[in-house]
Formats: C-alpha cells, structure tokens, sequence
C-alpha cells in the first residue's frame, strides 16, 4: 500500500472555494456599486415623476380660479416612494440584488410652513363704498397678539362677528377643536393657549365653526423662538380720520397696538403711509405700543407737487424687520373739508360686514365722508331710516338704533345718506353746457374713474319742409349743414365728435342727379324745389386731434365714423345718452386721467350763425344744446391682505439620492427645496407688464386650507375644492390704482432666500417686457423705477410697484383677487395619516 496522499480533491475544494469567493466579489460589487446606482436612477425617475405631479396639480388648480369655478373639486394621486424593494430582494431587512424602496410624506400647511403675504393696494377706486355685507358664516376680523414664543402659554383674543356663545362655535387650531380654555363672550372669543399647542416653530392656522358646520375665515397665530421679533397688531389708530383743510397743514396720527420695536438688537419697526417709506425722522416708536408718525401730509397723494392733498382711504403699515417679524396694516380715511352744493359723499363705512342673525350688532357703525349736515342728513340703510349723530366728515350709527332682523338675510345692503333731494351713491364730478356764449374750451383733469359721462342734446327748432332757390345743390346741404361739439382729450389723443346731421328723406327733385340749379326766367313759379329732411344725431370716435372737417391724414385714424346714435330727431325732443355705455367703445380708449378740450362744429364764431341750417322763423340762438354730467361711484380706498399662504409639500425620503428635494405648491407656484437652496420651478401668478404709458399688474392670492400629513411609499389622494374667488370690485382693464406694496413674511432663511429668488424673476420678466425695475434701494434708478424690490435691511422680501416711479405716479391697471383652496389627504394602501 502506497503511503502517497492524493491532492485531487482538495484542489476541487479549493477551485469552489475560489469560484463561491468569485461570486462574493461579484455579488458584492454588484451590491456596493450597481444596486445603489439602480436605486439612484429609480429616485431621481421619483423626483421627475413628483415634479411632473406638482406641475400637473398647478395646472389643475389654475384651471378653477381662472374659471371662477366655486365649489368646484379636483382630485389627484401621488405616489409617495419607489417601493421596489419591498417584496423582492430582501434578506433580514438588507437589500441583496434590489435597490431599497424610497419613501415620502405629503402635508398640507406643515408648521414651519409659515410664509404669510401681506399686499397693500392704495389709490385704489372702488366701486361702491357704501355697501354693508351681511355673510353667513362667523367672521374673524383679529387676533391679538399674532405671535406666542415656543413654549410659553398666553392668553390669545380672537375678535369678530357671529360667535354668539360658546355652544354656537367651535374654535379649531390646525383643523384640531380646541376643547378647554375657551370663553366665547358675545363677539369676543379668549382662549388660554397652553404650552402643548407652543412646541414647535411655525404657523397655527385658525378658524371658527358653527356646529351647522359654516366655518369662518382663516386667522392665524406665529409661534416663534424668543430671540425673534413679535408679529406686530395695529389696534387703532388716532385720529382715524383726518379732514383736509386749505395749504398741507403737518398732519400726524398716533398708532395703537402692540409688538412695536425699537432696539439696537431686535432692529426697528419699519412704517409704511400710503406704500411710501416714513424717514425715521417723521416716525416715533414711543412704547411697544404705539407709534407716532408725523408730517403725515407729505406722504399722500397730491393734485401736483405742492398742490392739495387728494381725499382718498390710505393705508397705515407696520413692518417688523427678520428673525421672526411680520406685518400689520390699518385704514386712514382722509376726508375733503366740503362737496360742491353740499352734495353728500360716502367714501367708507367701518366695519362694513357682519355675521347673519348676529344678535351683538357692532357697537358702533361709522360713515366716513363729506357733505353731512346736522338737522339736513339723513342716513338710510336700503329704505329704512336710521337714526344716526351726523358731523361734517362723520356719522356715527349706535347699535341700538338698529334692528338686528334687519342682518337675517345674508347679502348686501345699500347704506346712504340724503340731503333733501340729493343723495349719495352717485357722486356728481362735474356737470355744465358744451354749447355756451361764450363756448366752454375746456373740461379740467378728472383723477376719478368716470362711470357715466352722460350727453344731453336738445334740438330747439328746424323746420321739416325746406326750399332751395339758389345755386347750392341737396348733397351741399346734406354735407354741409351739420352741428354739434368735439371733445379732444389730451392724455389718451382721441377725439369725439358728437353730431347732428340732415338727411333727404324726399324731394321733388333728382336727389341722385342732382345738379346745380340753373332758374328759367320764363318759368319764375318753377324757380324753386321742395324736399323734407330728417335728423340723425351721430357719433364719430379717431386716434389723434382732429383739427379740421377734412381726417383723412395720415396722423388720423378713424376708429368709428357715423354711429347713429338717435334717428329722426324731433323738435325739442331730449336725447340722453352715457358715453361710457360700452356699446360705443368709447371706454375702451380711454384711460385716466382725463383732460378734455371742447370746440363747437362747426368750427366757427359761436355767435355766427348765418352758416348753420334754417331755423324757424324769431327762434333765438342758440337753436340747439349740448350738456353734459360727469359722475362717479368710485372713490379712492386701500385695500389690504394679510394672510398665511400654507400650502401643499412634499418630502422625499431617499437612501442613494442624497440631494434630498422637497417639491411645494405654494400661492399658485411650485417650487423645490433642497439642501443647497429652494428656487422656484413655476413662478407664482404675480405679472408685471407695460402696455404703452401703463403699468399693468396682476396678482393672485391663493391661501391653502387644511391640515394633514401622510406617508409611506405608496399613495395618497389630494382632493383640493376652490372657496372663494375674491375680486374686492375693481374695474378689470382699467386704471384702478396708484401703488402695491407686496411682501413676504417668512420665519427661515432658506423661506426669505427662496421669495427673495421669486421676486427677483417676476422683476426680470416685468424688465423684458420694458418696465423700468430697480433691483435695490441703492440702484441709480430706484427712484425713476416702475418697479423695484426694497432690499431695506429687514429681511422681509418685499415689491414695491408703483406706476411712474418715486418720482412721478401714475395709475396702474390693477387685477388683485384671493382664490383659497382646502386641501385634504386620503391615503391608499400602506400611506399612513399622521395627524
């Protein structure tokens, strides 16, 4: 027997060996190097998938406001994570050939979501200042203080209408019902904010329901760290109205409220009068709650430089500069010291809303206005008299003199007030005769939105039959012999022209050959001709100023000719018509202001009127008239939104993909936020353009409601339904303001960066389309700017839009409406909601 050991079959151990230790590198670069890179792939796909769902629900939701589709509901699903992993390749919980499956979570209104938009409107002319809304639903008008440190209880005063008691409401913090420390006192609801509801940094969304399950409008409550600046509240201000008197007397007002700073640390509060910057030098912070602003006179709106102030509603504004901060605004009616012929003006009521069935009535009701004498005026609320305390500038309304039945039915009701036989609501600018000896040149500049621009003409005396007996023939006298007036306004270069011209209706002679008349002396009885005519009062409307009969220059363009107003007029028979009717398209010409010169037509000495048709035999010239009345509903207002925007976010949860991205819908824009910074994808419905001289501005508001958060890495359904379209009654495609003051309050730096990015696109788009724009306070051109962006050292990413510039203001053609979306989660599958 051989003592020799065989080696064979160890070398078939070592070759398996070596083959399994093969495979285990494979497997292992395989596991270390592609399943990570598949995994990467599947979440950046995730990525484009979710930026593609963002983008699609944008669409979704524009579709609804664009339309005004209240009531109306989409619904979406969203994919939360890859999950491929989940089933297959999984050993002890640990991936082998299969990328793990990512996750996500989608939330509406998370806390640190707490970005609010506060816009300020001013110069704005508004349709009716007199209406007083009655709404079915609890009303939030504020909340005292608006911000509470992380940690700390406070006692938090929410005042409005419709509260009732504390079984007619119910009182929710981010879609939870508060259940204790509530006390509801007629429309004052106090709530003892415990510690439980301060944990975390961000924003409380809230709201009060009826059991009946109407809710109110949206409040909201700042929760901040300590070291941050409060949320400013304007309680009051002092004098709330101011009367103008002759020359610019230094006016001042004292703000009352509360959060006001002044310190080296904390910074300073920032005031704001009528969207213009106060100097420190015109403004004191006396206390933490109150503010005295000073030469007040120098920040509102003048007829010219150093002429009088305009009347008008201005806006008082409050800004308190980052960390923490925010913004709070209150109205200032300016009020002119008289009307012409003691006509009486209502330029605002305050408040001018309630609850309906609200049995506490507000305790006091005031008309702000001009033309109210005592022992003359009387107040009407629709055609009930109101017992009222009626000064120059104010009537005041006590809650016992109103009948609370009258605000059962929700809608609006028409306050007025009325001196005899004149009556407020319609407010008469300017009224007089365009046919005068001698004739009226001129109409002066008009700043208000002319509603109606109503023509009155009356033709005196004409005869109906008519005999020619000289060399002149019938088309001479058809083209001829015509009257009227021509209105050329300045500002816009259009020319109306309003007149009378005759027309043959029938002759005994050939009206289509008509020649000259050559009189037979054989024949004297033949030496004439008979032919009766009508009237027609017409309309003609060019671009540029017609100087003479003859337009047909090339510096004319005839827009409309020969617009029959009235046909076959008869004697002294009254022809109303409104120029403003958008029947004649005159409106859509003209923008304000308007400055009107006036020539007679023809074009002659207004005292000769040996040119002009027949009349009757010892009529007295003038044989025709033209007057005319201005008039407008609109006064100058403010108008003010401050709200927190919230929205609709989603974070991503990826193991390969280390750039985590979190996609938010948020004010109609969607936008991306990752570790190196948030920019927007889609920018939010804020546009600034330039059509000729105007500024033309559209911004869109789009709060979100709800409350919810669900994850997982399957799927959730988004169900978002349109509220509210709010349009606050401006006149579309019309000059309807002076300046917008758009800002930003945001609580982190990477909110402020992604809103300062925002701004400064919706800039360089306003640029492209040839508004001038300043990027900062310090540029060359920051005070000729149409548009500029206040980089003022506070933080707060603000827009300031002004038409004109610093320097020279002119109108803007403003389109502002709120559209408010609740948003609610639905989760599918394995997605868990996570209240």
């Amino acid at each position: 027997m051989s003592g020799r050991v065989s080696e064979d079959g160890l070398s078939e151990v070592i070759g398996f060996i070596l083959i399994l230790g093969l495979l285990v590198v494979v497997l292992s670069l395989y596991v270390t190097y592609v399943v990570p890179s598949e995994g990467r792939t599947h979440e950046i796909e995730q990525m484009d998938y979710i930026k593609q769902q963002f983008l699609d629900y944008k669409l979704s939701t524009d579709a609804l406001w664009l339309n005004n589709q209240i009531g109306a509901s989409i619904s979406q699903s969203i994919r939360m994570g890859t999950g491929e992993a989940t089933t297959s390749g999984m050993f002890g919980g640990f991936s082998l050939v299969s990328p793990v499956g990512s996750s996500g979570s989608v939330m509406v209104n998370p806390m640190e979501r707490s970005e609010r938009m506060h816009i300020t409107a001013t110069g704005v002319t508004q349709n009716n200042p007199s209406v007083f809304k009655v709404i079915d639903a609890p009303i939030i008008d504020s909340i005292c203080p608006k911000s509470v440190d992380v940690g700390e209880s406070d006692i938090v005063e929410i005042r409005g209408s419709g509260f009732g008691d504390l079984d007619k409401v119910e009182v929710y913090f981010n879609g939870r019902k508060i259940e204790s420390g509530v006390t509801v006192n007629n429309n004052l609801i106090t709530i003892n904010v415990l510690s439980s509801f301060t944990t975390q940094a961000g924003i409380i969304h809230i709201y009060v329901k009826k059991p009946t399950g109407v809710r109110s409008n949206y409040g909201y409550l700042l929760i901040k760290k300590s070291t941050d600046n409060p949320v400013p509240v304007i309680s009051s201000l002092d004098p709330d109205n101011v009367v103008i008197s002759s020359g610019t007397p230094d006016l001042s007002v004292s703000v009352e409220g509360s959060g006001f700073i002044d310190e080296e640390i904390e910074g300073k509060s920032i005031v704001f009068v009528n969207n213009e910057f106060v100097k420190d030098a015109d403004f004191d912070v006396v206390s933490s709650s109150s503010i005295i602003i000073n030469n007040l006179d120098s920040y509102l709106d003048h007829e010219s430089e150093g002429g009088s102030i305009i009347p008008s509603i201005v806006s008082i504004t409050v800004v308190n500069p980052q960390p923490g901060g925010g913004s709070a605004s209150k109205k200032l009616y300016v009020l002119p010291e008289s009307t012409n012929e003691i006509i009486p003006e209502i330029l605002g009521i305050s408040p001018n809303h309630m609850s309906k069935g609200d049995q506490t009535i507000p305790s006091e009701i005031k008309i702000f206005g001009s033309g109210f004498v005592d022992g003359i005026s009387e107040v009407f609320l629709g055609t009930q008299k109101i017992s009222s305390k009626v000064a120059t500038n104010l009537i005041s309304i006590s809650s016992s003199d109103l009948n609370p039945d009258l605000f059962n039915t929700p809608g609006e009701f028409l306050f007025s007030v009325r001196n005899g036989a004149k009556s407020s609501g319609s407010m008469e600018i300017k009224q007089g005769s365009l046919i005068s000896n001698p004739p009226t040149t001129k109409i002066d500049k008009i700043h208000s939105l002319i509603e109606n621009f109503y023509i009155k003409f009356v033709d005196e005396d004409y005869v109906d039959l008519y005999r020619f007996s000289d060399s002149q023939t019938m088309s001479d006298f058809q083209n001829g012999y015509y009257y009227g007036v021509q209105l050329y306004e300045l500002n816009n270069d259009m020319t109306i022209q309003i007149k009378a011209v005759p027309k043959i209706v029938m002759s005994d002679r050939d009206i289509e050959n008509d020649e000259q008349f050559s009189p037979d002396p054989e024949f004297p009885e033949l030496d004439k001709y008979f032919f009766t005519y009508q009237t027609d009062l017409i309309l003609n409307l060019y671009k540029g100023k017609v100087e003479k009969e003859v337009v047909n220059v090339p510096e004319i363009t005839k827009v409309m000719e020969n617009f029959v107003i009235k046909s076959n007029i008869q004697r002294r028979e009254e022809i109303w018509f409104d120029l403003m009717n958008p029947a004649y398209g005159v409106v859509d010409y003209f923008k304000l202001p308007y400055e009107f010169e006036v020539t007679q037509l023809p074009d002659v000495d207004n005292t000769d009127y040996t040119n002009y048709p027949p009349i009757i035999s010892g009529a007295v010239a003038p044989y025709y008239s033209i007057d005319y009345t201005l008039s407008s509903k609109h006064t100058i207002d403010s108008h003010i939104i401050d709200n927190a925007l919230g929205g609709l976010e989603y974070n991503s949860k990826n193991y390969y993909y280390r750039s985590q991205q979190d996609f938010i819908y948020q004010n109609g824009g969607v936008f991306v936020e990752q570790p190196d910074g948030s920019y927007p994808l889609v920018l939010p419905p804020i546009s600034i353009s330039r059509d000729g001289d105007n500024l033309v501005v559209g911004i869109t508001n789009i709060p979100v409601s709800g409350y919810d958060t669900v994850g997982g890495s399957s799927q959730v359904q988004v169900s978002s339904t349109l509220d509210l379209v709010n349009t606050f009654g401006l006149t579309p495609g019309l000059p309807n303001a002076k300046s917008v003051l758009l800002h930003i309050d945001p609580t982190t730096e990477s909110n402020r960066g992604k809103w300062l990015t925002t701004l400064k696109a919706i800039c360089e788009n306003a640029r492209s389309n040839g508004v001038p724009v300043a990027f900062s306070i310090d540029d060359s051109n920051y005070d000729s700017a149409w548009v500029s962006i206040e980089d003022d050292g506070s933080g707060i990413p603000m827009l300031n839009i002004r038409g004109g510039g610093h320097e020279n203001d002119q109108d803007i053609i403003l389109d502002l409406k709120t559209s408010e979306f609740s948003v609610s989660l639905n989760p599918v599958g394995k997605a868990v909601s996570i209240q």
